[in-house]
Formats: C-alpha cells, structure tokens, sequence
C-alpha cells in the first residue's frame, strides 16, 4: 500500500509517515521544509503537486501542508491572508484535484487535516478558521462527488497538540500589540480559551487515529482528536450553529443571554427558564468550568449537573 502526505516534514504530517511506514506502506512525503526522505514539493505549486502525486500512485492521499496564524481581522495584511489561503485552500484543492483520477481508479482514501477550528471560532482565530471551514467544505464535496467511484474521505479535527503548530503561528501572527482596540479583552479571551484548549497529546494520537479509520468501511468521517477537540465540537452540535456563538460570546462576558448566569441557575423555577437546557448542555461538555472560581459558581455546576437533561 502507497501513501502520499504533504506537511509531512513535522508535526502531523511526520508523525503519519512514520506510522505509516512501521506498518508496511510505502511513504512518499513532500514539504517546503528540509527534512530526511522529504522531498521538496510546495503545495501552493500545482505542477509539482500533480508530478509529484501521479508519480506516487498513491492509495492513501493525506492533504496536511499548512500553517497557522491569530489575530484580529483587521489586523491581518493582505500577504498574509493571501498566503494563509493559497497554503491552507488552494493546497488543499490542488492536492484534491491531482488525486482524484488515481483515487477513483483504486476506490482509495483521500484525508485532509482541518482542526477544531474548522467546526468552531474564538476570537482572534478567524481568518486560520475561515480556511479551515473551507477545507470541512472541499471534503465534503469530494466525498458527495466521488462515493460512487468507492472513495473514502476522512476530515482530521485535532485540537491543541504537543507540535511546533504553536511556535510557527506565533512568528506568523500580527504582533499583539497594547494599542489595538481589542488588547483589553486580551486576558479574558486567553483565560477563557486556555481552560478549554489542552494540549493533552503528541502527532502520534493523531497519526493513530488516521490509520484506525483507514480500515473502517464507512465512507465519509469526521475525526475529532483530543480531548478538547471533543468537548468543543461536542457543543458546538449540541447547542446548534447560532446559539453556540451566542453562548461563546457570554463565556467571554459579552452577555447575550444565551445562556444563565450561576445566580440565575440557582434561582427556583430556574429549570423552567428556556435557557436552561442550552446552559446545561454547556455545562455538560466542560464549557463553564471558569464559574468554579466562585461559590455560587460551584453550586450552580452541581446543580445543573444534577438536574435531567433537556434538548436545547
């Protein structure tokens, strides 16, 4: 069996090859970093992806090339948000579009590394989340177009992992400076997404799942990995698209009324109040963990944690 992976100097990318190749594959790994048994292939290069893809004749195609980068909207430039797309999108897209012929022909597996973000946003993750939602939607129509040719598509949803993710999108980023407009929401922001954000694993739980999911039948799968991933995007379907960005933005003290207040909570008849399945289901997936600071906080988690579920 033959696998073909961009990105694959590093992180995700390196870590599938290597599990991979202790499995018995024949690995082809491209990327625009220097790296053993690498070649250089920039994914924004749609020739060379094309050569270096056909000449693999692959039955596994992992499209993972790309990088991050947080700030702002109005804080990105506009080279950076061109090289953001062209790495992330339109790399994706070429490595889909020179895959599919050798694809269909094998009834093979096409996978795409997404993210977390690619289901939902913080602030400051817009622009990297906007390519990410573009990648979950080319996954999607590559599997509705080509299922009847036997191809499988699996969508990677990792959330924070011990990799260089983290360094790299820091020296890519807009610096964070004390004059912009959102510096004072900064702290609350940080501190609300750290608490949900775990960097709880290595490249390797992801490299496990991929190569678990490649001998399922099942021809089209989302794969959260990590704890966090989990809990998020597990919130994220339960409170449905639109109530869970008004329930992120009272997490960051916004105050939309989405969902209750720990003193409402605790108020009687609050079970009858219709924010309460929508605020009990936030509870349930780790969502309101920062009201434990507080004793009325801590009441109002155990007593929503006692109470039935109820749908939102």
């Amino acid at each position: 069996m033959k696998m073909w992976v961009s990105g694959a100097a590093s992180g995700f990318g390196a870590a599938i090859s290597a599990k991979a190749r202790s499995a018995g594959w024949t690995v082809v790994g491209v990327d625009v970093e220097p790296a053993a048994g690498v070649q250089f292939v920039d994914v924004r290069d749609a020739s060379a992806v094309r050569a270096s893809i056909e000449a693999a004749d692959a039955d596994v195609v992992f499209a993972n090339a790309g990088f991050g980068a947080f700030g702002p909207i109005d804080a990105f430039d506009e080279e950076l948000m061109d090289d953001l797309w062209r790495t992330n999108v339109l790399g994706v897209w070429n490595v889909a579009r020179w895959s599919l012929a050798g694809l269909r022909a094998k009834r093979g597996v096409w996978a795409v590394s997404s993210s977390v973000a690619g289901r939902m946003v913080f602030p400051e993750s817009g622009p990297y989340a906007a390519t990410k939602h573009a990648v979950e939607a080319l996954a999607e129509a590559l599997y509705l177009e080509n299922a009847s040719f036997g191809v499988r598509v699996r969508v990677l949803e990792p959330g924070a992992h011990r990799t260089g993710f983290g360094p790299t999108a820091t020296r890519r980023s807009p610096p964070r400076l004390p004059t912009d407009a959102v510096a004072p929401l900064r702290p609350v922001w940080d501190e609300r997404k750290s608490e949900v954000l775990v960097a709880d694993g290595a490249a390797e739980g992801v490299a496990d799942a991929l190569m678990r999911s490649l001998g399922d039948p099942v021809g089209f799968l989302r794969l959260p990995v990590g704890v966090d991933a989990e809990n998020l995007i597990g919130a994220r379907d339960a409170l449905g698209p639109t109530l869970a960005v008004r329930a992120m933005a009272d997490r960051l003290g916004v105050g939309t009324g989405a969902l209750l207040t720990p003193d409402e909570v605790l108020r009687d008849g609050a079970e009858r109040d219709a924010r309460w399945a929508a605020t009990a289901s936030a509870a349930s997936w780790g969502q309101l963990e920062h009201w434990a600071r507080g004793p009325d906080g801590v009441a109002a988690l155990a007593r929503l944690r006692a109470s039935p579920p109820t749908r939102c």
